[in-house]
């Protein structure tokens, strides 16, 4: 029996709503369904039967579905949380050819999820990710040195994962100088990232602003920019707009900054 076959009648049998049952021509094609209903991106979510189908891929040895398991394993989405099965499931799509699984393996091993923490493993598996052009695997290789206590490595990853344009990089390039007390060097870093909505920038930006770090001080932006990261739920954000019990900036004040520029 082919795989389409297979996938048909396996669903049709287990199943008497027929609208679970896939209208697919190949595990890609499978793959991308479940995605869709995983994230509601184009379809009405549908996160159980995202997990059917994906299952159903990853036991066919299908690369793609066996990392976006992992990730439901690893986050608890659709099934019970188990850090071990996560990890598995990253080492079963890394050997299946997939090199950014690498990537999810490095954070295994960095955070010690469903294995043993190990910074040396964890830099491995980012370098197999970063060696196929995963620049999130450069900030994560920055932050294992960050934990090392080597900051010029760190800073010479971070540097490496901005100027590719990673948000998340621009941020922690421009911590670098921030902490550093370089505020004018730390602030157009910020902005890349904020430009990206990266929130941990944007918070970062509106301390900037209040505080008159890098620009010149100005509440009403610094506000703005708070307010930007908190609209994303960000806690840190929230915390500060509550603690200093900081307003939101009205059209009104945010269109008057525009004219004064």
């Amino acid at each position: 029996m082919s795989i389409i076959s297979n996938i048909r009648s396996l669903f049709g049998a287990k199943n008497k709503d027929k609208n679970t049952v896939p209208n697919v021509n190949s595990l890609d094609e499978l793959y991308e369904l479940a995605r869709k209903y995983l994230y509601g991106d184009g379809l009405n979510q549908n996160i159980s039967l995202a997990i059917m189908y994906l299952e159903f891929a990853a036991k066919k040895g299908h690369a793609e579905s066996l990392r976006t398991l992992g990730v439901c394993y690893s986050e608890g989405i659709g099934v019970e949380q188990n850090f071990e099965k996560a990890f598995e499931l990253y080492q079963k799509a890394a050997e299946s050819g997939l090199t950014d699984a690498y990537f999810d393996l490095g954070v295994c091993y960095r955070r010690g999820e469903g294995v043993e923490m190990n910074l040396e493993k964890a830099k491995e598996c980012y370098q197999k990710a970063i060696d196929e052009g995963n620049d999130n695997a450069l900030v994560n290789m920055g932050v294992v040195y960050e934990l090392e206590k080597n900051m010029n490595k760190a800073e010479q990853y971070y540097k490496m994962a901005a100027e590719a344009g990673n948000a998340d990089g621009q941020f922690c390039y421009g911590m670098q100088f921030y902490n550093r007390e370089e505020y004018d060097k730390a602030v157009p870093w910020f902005e890349k990232a904020a430009e990206q909505e990266e929130p941990d920038a944007q918070t970062q930006l509106g301390i900037c602003y209040f505080e008159g770090r890098g620009v010149e001080s100005n509440p009403i932006i610094g506000a703005w920019y708070l307010y930007a990261a908190a609209d994303q739920d960000w806690q840190r954000a929230i915390d500060l707009i509550n603690e200093n019990n900081i307003p939101r900036p009205t059209e009104e004040e945010l269109n008057a900054q525009i004219r004064d520029v």
